[in-house]
């Protein structure tokens, strides 16, 4: 992330001076920093604030709009709201003129942003929902915990961020049912003795630090380019955890898993051996699939054990937002 230069710097703390100053004891502006640009804001009334973005030297023109408009739906989201409406420059005046005249100097100047209980009846409103997701791959997912939180309440998002990830069945989506990036499989095997935990997450949370594509669709540089994750493409990320769940070291050798992203792939050369009451994790296999998917998922885990190859075929069910721990 890029610092401030100092004029800038100078800058924001002679504008903090000058509004103190100006507005005395009224709800001030206040400055936030994140890595593409700045905003400010002010609140005018309960359910009206002013919003404006300061934006780095080498950010894009057209993002500046773009990034004040999804402030004000973050905003509208952390105040209750899913619905806003941006005044007209003659609305804003009136509005200045309500609280200060002082204020005038800064009508033209970003976005007046009032929240609405709903859209019905409302010219050019707008959905605070749809706003955050055309604008999601420009922030890169960032989004303040506030409207994440808002949004997980509203069946639209999951604490890590991802927006309507699911193809939810029509019964689901209208019972409410809001998927994460999770899937699970946690069941015995061999006869109880060893617990198989696979966990597949989708999305960049569990990829190694260092990991890169290979050159294929919707990769740039090694990475999953901005235009396909706005698509809803993610990483798919495979990892199994074997507990022992006995007295006596378990030894698994030939372990293969076959999933459809990938085919089958052998999860270690050596073989894996398992202590009394131990675990072991495997390296994760990272693939390329898409955040829209439905709620279960099928795979295949092949082994050896005592000279004998077994093969469990299972299903890894998606966890729901209101299960995750």
């Amino acid at each position: 992330m890029g610092g401030i230069s100092l004029r800038s710097s100078v800058r924001y703390v002679v504008a903090g001076i000058i509004t103190i100053m100006l507005w005395g004891c009224t709800t001030q502006y206040s400055y936030q920093r994140v890595e593409l640009y700045g905003y400010e804001e002010r609140r005018l009334a309960d359910n009206t604030f002013h919003v404006w973005v300061e934006v780095r030297d080498n950010t894009p023109l057209n993002y500046e709009g773009q990034l004040t408009l999804r402030r004000c739906a973050e905003l509208a989201l952390e105040k209750g709201s899913r619905y806003f409406v941006l005044l007209t420059k003659e609305n804003r005046q009136s509005v200045f003129r309500e609280v200060d005249e002082a204020s005038l100097r800064r009508v033209f100047r970003g976005n007046v942003v009032r929240f609405l209980p709903n859209n019905e009846g409302v010219l050019d409103s707008q959905d605070a929902v749809s706003v955050i997701q055309k604008t999601n791959a420009m922030v890169k997912g960032r989004i303040s915990s506030k409207a994440r939180r808002a949004l997980v309440k509203l069946g639209r998002g999951t604490p890590e961020g991802i927006i309507s990830t699911s193809q939810a069945p029509a019964a689901e989506e209208q019972a409410g049912i809001v998927y994460s990036e999770y899937f699970e499989f946690n069941e015995p095997i061999l006869d109880g003795q060893v617990r198989m935990h696979l966990l597949i997450t989708l999305g960049r949370e569990r990829v190694p630090p260092l990991w890169r594509f290979t050159s294929r669709p919707f990769v740039t540089d090694g990475r999953i380019s901005k235009s396909a994750r706005a698509e809803g493409i993610a990483e798919e990320v495979y990892e199994i955890y074997f507990t022992n769940l006995g007295d006596m070291s378990i030894t698994f050798s030939q372990m293969e898993l076959q999933a459809r992203p990938f085919g089958r792939i052998e999860l270690s050369p050596a073989p894996m051996v398992l202590g009394p009451k131990q675990y072991i994790k495997t390296d994760p296999i990272v693939s390329i699939g898409s955040i829209h998917q439905p709620s279960e998922k099928e795979f295949s885990f092949r082994y050896s054990y005592a000279g004998e190859t077994e093969e469990i075929v299972g299903v890894a069910r998606r966890l729901r937002v209101d299960e995750l721990k």
